[in-house]
């Protein structure tokens, strides 16, 4: 019972840090607006890369299959949260490319 709690709380993080930081995007992709494919581009590229790294993190994670969602989805909440920050450091198209190390 509290393993499934501290999942749907994990759940709900990545969720809510998931949705500041479409926030933010949306927000760069209207006054990048030059930009605006690639800057697409970048963000997808790195949401895969994101997913493919906390899906093997949530893998190697634990024996116990009833916490691999709550590593995945923190790893994801975490991963998301710099994100939002790189993202908010974007200020114009150039800084886009630094953004996709």
């Amino acid at each position: 019972g509290s393993q499934m709690i501290m999942n749907l709380c994990a759940s709900r993080s990545f969720i809510e840090a998931d949705q500041a930081m479409r926030s933010v995007l949306a927000k760069k992709l209207d006054a990048l607006a030059l930009c605006r494919e690639t800057f697409q581009a970048s963000q997808a590229n790195w949401e895969k890369d994101r997913d493919g790294r906390c899906k093997k993190e949530a893998d190697g994670g634990s024996e116990d299959a009833s916490v691999r969602p709550m590593i995945l989805s923190t790893c994801q909440a975490r991963a998301t949260e710099q994100r939002t920050m790189q993202l908010r450091s974007i200020k114009s198209c150039d800084s886009i490319q630094d953004s996709m190390e």
